[in-house]
């Protein structure tokens, strides 16, 4: 009997290591990963926004990927290089660009352009890679995780009007800038009537750093008197984060300024 005392014991306790061991801070290991993740000074991989459209019993769907790599020196992007896909209205269209410090040079089907940019320029392209909701602790409160080979899975949906003003902002740093005019409305914020539920879904690797991020939700829209929908799937995958990234800089001299011509500085 005293033999089976002491086992009892025994496993009451480690059956107490293991629930203390489940009870994880998953909002708190959220915000850690992106930290961590966003501190990188090399980072490499890819985007995708599927977008889809309803209106006036029409269905459009913009499908933008690109693949990227990035390098940043005091916090800053210093060379970034990246292969961009996408379609619009039966048109696939397929671009490359690379930027620097003083510029960025875009090669579109042999076109090849050079244009200064600003350090907001360059910022604004970091917060595209590195770009995600920030959550409060009641939002990731229902959160499911999981863990496989080392790997944390976390899946989680909440009413996305809690966060309307991040996930337009989130919106609008998405490369659906490239369907001026037709993708003008689901960036205006006042168009928004109504954000369904959304579903965020990431993963964290055994080193602390996200590598993949996604977030599915739709919106309802009223331009104008006008009543349109708009789905929206964002995913993002960093590939093997921490590890060095190598970037194969183009010859910059095939590209050209388009404000300068037979050298003179074209104004208007």
């Amino acid at each position: 009997m005293k033999h089976i005392k002491v086992l009892l014991m025994s496993l009451v306790f480690m059956i107490a290591l293991l629930l203390s061991g489940c009870d994880v801070d998953v909002y708190q290991e959220y915000v850690d990963a992106w930290e961590k993740t966003s501190q990188l000074e090399s980072i490499g991989g890819s985007i995708e926004y599927d977008i889809g459209m309803q209106m006036n019993g029409a269905e459009i769907s913009f499908p933008i990927k690109a693949d990227y790599k990035m390098h940043t020196e005091d916090g800053a992007i210093s060379q970034m290089l990246m292969d961009m896909s996408y379609s619009f209205l039966d048109q696939d269209i397929e671009a490359s660009s690379y930027i620097d410090k003083e510029a960025i040079y875009i090669d579109v089907a042999g076109t090849k352009t050079k244009t200064s940019i600003s350090t907001e320029d360059l910022s604004e392209y970091e917060s595209m890679v590195i770009n995600h909701l920030e959550l409060t602790e009641d939002l990731l409160k229902n959160a499911e995780r999981t863990v496989q080979d080392d790997a944390v899975s976390v899946s989680v949906t909440f009413d996305g009007n809690a966060l309307r003003e991040q996930l337009m902002d989130m919106f609008s740093n998405s490369f659906s800038d490239a369907y001026s005019p037709g993708m003008a409305a689901v960036q205006d914020i006042d168009y928004i009537s109504e954000i369904s539920d959304v579903t965020m879904k990431y993963t964290i690797n055994a080193d602390g750093y996200i590598t993949s991020y996604g977030l599915d939700f739709s919106m309802n829209l009223d331009m104008n008197g006008t009543q349109s929908s708009a789905s929206v799937s964002i995913n993002m995958t960093y590939d093997n984060p921490g590890q060095p990234v190598e970037i194969e800089v183009p010859n910059l001299d095939e590209y050209e300024d388009p404000s300068l011509k037979d050298g003179t500085i074209i104004v208007g």
